[in-house]
């Protein structure tokens, strides 16, 4: 039986951050082993894992599916070939930031894949881990000074607004090699913090590409179809033009991040309207944002093509504009 002290030091670490439950016994997955229970869903679960049955070697993450019904076995398949092909483009843009990171890794912005079965009676995928998501890592405490240096001053609302910009350099970079994610929200951001020049820095990747959709891979969503999370997602999406959506949908998904990031709330609270056509940021939300509540509130705009680019975002970031 798994007891509270099994596996290595960075294996326990990773269970706090995600707060995930151990297993009785750990499952197997071709050469790999689920130890505890990161989430549960209707598509299947998501388990915290390493390459041995002792939790001793590298920390991963092993998503498993519910059935093996095509549509969801195909999204699978879609999410693992778009990821690997940003992995390919990642290793052209090296990450400086990050010259004494000992993790195994070509890029910052996706997980590395490890490996997938996706035709056994379990399918399951493996990839690398990158940190809880972004819900957790919030509720963990962003402004948390453990394992920081005396050297790193930086407030909670500093961490805040690098997360966002680290959100932002991962979306452009998907668009900037065709693909649109079509599912942001805090559960596909997952945030890691990583040593660089002696200094604990927050580094962002994007994971669940399974509704993702690319120039190089045909489509499976259908004509009329709902796609992505309700708040989340631009209403194009949920209007059944989900096969159309352009990159603002993206900017839409990265607005009511930000509005998370800062404010807490979720999009249910945060936007107010008499319907879908007519909501707009609340304005005791919107006065949290500062210096970035303009473009947010063009970014929730209902007209797709009212969205200011993502680029634009940076100068409120990091801009004269920013806030001191």
């Amino acid at each position: 039986m798994i007891t509270d002290d099994f596996g290595s030091r960075r294996f326990q670490r990773a269970l706090k951050l995600t707060g995930a439950n151990l297993l009785d016994e750990p499952n197997q997955h071709g050469a790999f082993f689920s130890h505890a229970v990161i989430a549960r869903g209707g598509q299947g679960t998501v388990f915290l894992g390493t390459g041995d049955d002792l939790a001793q070697s590298r920390v991963c993450v092993i998503k498993t599916f519910a059935d093996s019904e095509q549509d969801a076995l195909d999204r699978a398949g879609r999410s693992v070939r778009i990821q690997l092909r940003l992995l390919d483009k990642a290793t052209d843009y090296p990450a400086a930031l990050f010259p004494r990171d000992e993790q195994i890794r070509p890029g910052p912005w996706v997980p590395d894949i490890l490996a997938w079965d996706l035709e056994s009676a379990a399918p399951w995928v493996a990839q690398d881990f990158r940190g809880p998501n972004l819900r957790r890592a919030l509720a963990n405490g962003v402004g948390d000074r453990s394992g920081r240096s005396d050297r790193d001053q930086r407030t909670d609302a500093d961490v805040r607004t690098w997360l966002l910009s680290q959100i932002v350099d991962a979306v452009e970079f998907a668009h900037m090699h065709d693909v649109i994610h079509r599912d942001l929200k805090p559960d596909n951001i997952l945030v890691e913090r990583v040593k660089a020049s002696h200094l604990m820095v927050e580094s962002v990747a994007l994971c669940d590409f399974d509704l993702s959709k690319s120039r190089d891979h045909t489509t499976l969503t259908q004509t009329g179809a709902i796609m992505g999370t309700p708040g989340y997602s631009a209403p194009e999406q949920l209007w059944g033009n989900a096969r159309d959506v352009t990159t603002a949908a993206d900017v839409y998904a990265v607005a009511m991040v930000a509005v998370h990031l800062f404010t807490g709330l979720e999009p249910w609270d945060a936007m107010v309207g008499p319907d879908l056509m007519h909501l707009r940021l609340d304005p005791s939300a919107a006065g949290q944002l500062g210096s970035k509540r303009e473009w947010v509130e063009s970014a929730l705009s209902f007209n797709p093509s009212d969205r200011p680019p993502l680029r634009a975002l940076h100068r409120k970031l990091h801009g004269p504009e920013a806030d001191r």
